[in-house]
């Protein structure tokens, strides 16, 4: 393995390439391996000369050898090499064969940062002469020593995981521990710490395209998400364009040369939305229709190659289409949104799950040692020639698709490929974490699959497919066995934020993080799911684990601020924001699944939670560490219908009672399910300044008659009770915001 140094404290980088010094000289991937690699002086020595045409020219001329730091692009012209520099604009150099055949495919196509040497040319034919570079960027990247470089990054945290399932103790002070999706969102600049795990999941899936071939990836939802962001990150392997024509895609006939499909590892078509096809780019639609299915155009040029696409849109109000089963996504008619173009999506990306871009995700609280980005980009490159669909095989996993369903299947596997090659490129995946991304990729898919049922009104809404795996009995015969990939994403999900847990509150270690990976170890003993286990053991060890029975809860909870029920707030971020998996608008008919037609399921009375239900939520849920004393609560339990209301993240109701697979939902246990930003800690101890300017700590109620919410306190100059206005709920929240007793979430 090559002795480089591909690690970094990004932070420490981030600071410096922020220093007035420093700021905005260059891309910041090579500020990172200047710096990384000890050179920072070349910046101070160097890189005053680079852009300044005039100076350099006078340099030369004056019979000087200039040092610069630029990137410098070759292409072949009148029977030699003539180079050009990229940010003075000078060109007319003439490049040795030498230089060309050593740099080969890298400068000739999308150039070398590098130290330059630049002198006259004797030669007349050319006015500057390069005699060498120092190259300042990452050209022989390896893959086989990227994957020992992750597989030594993350060999903490996996063997963490692995205490309590072998028995091993590790002890390995070079590295601290950090997940592999950490390491890659990290790595791209994006603090994972307060994230849900589906927005770690759709961030990374952003990335799929820029590491496996031929993937299309629509992405659509408000502003300032970072949907372009990323990839503008990935120049030059990746173009953000902004129209749509033969001559950008495929072949201008007049310049004779080709175009993006050809050239680049990523398209990203920039609010496709508003990207409008006139009469005479019309034909471009047959061509990349054919492309995003078979990866070649015909005309009107014959182009085959990798390029993944990327559909990128702002719709506002995108989510709300969703829930009503509308026809048309986009706010006006569009010629793509038809039948052929979204059946040949592999994964829709719902960017209203994400948050705004922000300084507290991106830049800030990130590991000590990420990759390089530059480094980091040259891999996923190379990991476009690799297929890691085959694991699925390897492991006697089958995704089977019924009747049309050979692009679905499709879709999914791919998906999954992408998945494994930036979180396990070592290929060192368990099958654990294999159901998971299956299940990932269904979902992304299934989404696809919600639009299309919408659009053809054919209310079919879920994937036509089943997952099965090859088991052995006790002859030794092999079986095909339904797998509940639902019910392995849910415990994938448990697993990712179990660190987290014991992080917050270590009391919970014992009895929540060992029992869970001790009856992971069951799961999978000699490779079976089950284990020998039946469902409703399955179902008791869950709940043993996570919660006592059944429970459903709303979106809305309030959790009051209170150091007496640490743990309890503890409980309730891991057990429902964190393994919360979607976002919601099924209460009554979950409810009514759940308890049948019980009419008395209410809020227990001294609950430390407030959960907004229809029917509320009593004694069958209610987890033994909320059972003893101390209690802090409102009044009474109460249902919204005046906030919006948000279906699943993913729009497919199917996907989340696991019906793609046949099985039974009441199989198992039922989903945690909460809306990370419906989530309030409230300060109890928080005075309200009155009219009369009198501070008093008042007692918050609600009505149930009249549907409102209102506060009592004390007035102690008068030494009578005083009662608020009548609030709706959106009102209340907002005045516990203004007031201070409640902080909005993003």
């Amino acid at each position: 393995m090559e002795n480089i140094n591909v690690f970094i404290d990004k932070e420490e980088i981030n600071k410096l390439f922020d220093e007035e010094k420093y700021k905005n000289c260059m891309d910041k991937k090579y500020f990172e391996y200047i710096v990384s690699n000890n050179k920072i002086e070349y910046i101070d020595k160097y890189l005053k000369y680079s852009k300044d045409r005039r100076l350099i020219e006078s340099l030369v001329f004056q019979n000087k050898v200039v040092l610069l730091i630029d990137k410098l692009t070759v292409r072949v012209e009148n029977n030699g090499y003539t180079g050009e520099l990229e940010n003075s604009g000078i060109d007319n150099i003439r490049v040795s064969k030498e230089m060309v055949n050593k740099y080969h495919d890298k400068i000739l196509t999308n150039g070398v940062f590098s130290l330059i040497t630049l002198e006259e040319n004797i030669d007349k034919k050319y006015k500057y002469y390069i005699e060498k570079i120092e190259v300042l960027e990452d050209i022989n990247v390896n893959l086989e020593d990227y994957k020992k470089y992750f597989s030594r990054r993350v060999r903490k945290y996996r063997d963490e995981k692995s205490i309590v399932i072998e028995g091993i103790e590790i002890n390995d002070e070079e590295y601290d521990s950090i997940s592999e999706i950490e390491l890659i969102l990290n790595t791209i600049g994006i603090s994972t710490k307060e994230f849900t795990f589906w927005e770690k999941i759709l961030f990374l899936v952003r990335l799929i395209p820029l590491c496996e071939a031929n993937y299309n990836l629509m992405e659509l939802g408000g502003n300032g998400l970072g949907k372009t962001k990323t990839y503008s990150m990935f120049s030059p392997e990746c173009e953000i364009v902004q129209e749509m024509s033969v001559a950008e895609l495929i072949y201008n006939r007049q310049s004779k040369e080709k175009g993006l499909l050809a050239k680049k590892d990523v398209i990203v078509f920039d609010e496709i939305n508003k990207m409008k096809i006139d009469s005479n780019n019309e034909k471009i639609i047959p061509q990349l229709l054919n492309f995003m299915s078979d990866g070649q155009t015909t005309s009107p040029r014959k182009v085959i190659s990798k390029t993944s696409l990327v559909f990128s849109g702002n719709v506002m109000g995108i989510q709300a289409r969703l829930e009503k089963n509308e026809k048309d996504i986009f706010d006006d008619s569009h010629k793509l949104e038809d039948n052929a173009f979204f059946d040949r999506i592999h994964f829709f990306l719902p960017a209203w799950g994400l948050r705004r871009y922000s300084r507290n995700i991106h830049g800030s609280g990130l590991s000590k040692k990420i990759f390089r980005f530059d480094y980091f980009s040259k891999v996923l490159s190379l990991l476009r020639e690799k297929d890691y669909s085959d694991i699925i095989d390897e492991r006697q996993w089958i995704i089977r698709g019924k009747n049309e369903s050979e692009r679905e299947v499709k879709a999914i596997r791919k998906t999954v490929s992408g998945l494994i090659k930036l979180t396990h490129p070592d290929k060192e995946i368990d099958d654990f974490t294999l159901g998971a991304y299956i299940a990932i990729a269904i979902k992304g898919r299934g989404l696809v699959n919600k639009f299309l049922n919408n659009k053809n009104k054919r209310n079919v809404n879920k994937i036509d497919i089943e997952i099965i795996r090859i088991d052995y009995n006790n002859k030794g015969e092999a079986e095909e066995i339904s797998v509940p990939v639902n019910e392995m994403l849910k415990h994938f999900i448990e697993l990712d934020h179990s660190d987290e847990l014991n992080e917050y509150f270590e009391i919970y270690k014992e009895n929540m993080y060992n029992q869970f990976n001790l009856n992971y170890r069951r799961f999978f003993n000699n490779n079976n799911y089950f284990g020998g286990y039946s469902q409703m053991d399955i179902q008791k060890i869950e709940n043993n684990i996570f919660y006592s029975g059944k429970f459903y809860p709303n979106r809305q909870i309030i959790v009051f601020n209170n150091k007496g029920n640490q743990g309890e707030i503890v409980f309730v971020k891991f057990a429902l924001d964190k393994l919360g998996i979607e976002k919601n608008i099924r209460e009554e008919r979950m409810i009514k699944e759940c308890y049948g037609n019980r009419s008395d399921v209410s809020l227990l009375n001294n609950a430390r939670i407030l959960i907004f239900a229809n029917q509320g939520l009593r004694d069958s849920w209610i987890p033994k560490s909320f059972s003893h004393g101390k209690v802090v609560t409102l009044d009474d339990w109460v249902h919204d219908d005046n906030e919006l209301n948000y279906d699943e993240l993913f729009g497919d109701q199917s996907l989340d009672e696991n019906e793609f697979t046949g099985a039974n939902p009441s199989a198992g246990s039922r989903n945690l399910e909460a809306d990370l930003s419906n989530f309030y800690f409230l300060d109890k101890n928080k005075k309200l300044k009155c009219e009369n300017g009198d501070y008093v700590i008042p007692e918050f109620k609600y009505s149930e008659k009249v549907d409102k919410y209102f506060y009592e306190y004390i007035d102690e100059r008068k030494k009578e009770p005083k009662k608020s206005e009548m609030m709706t709920y959106v009102e209340f929240k907002y005045f516990l915001a203004e007031n201070g007793f409640i902080k909005l979430n993003d």
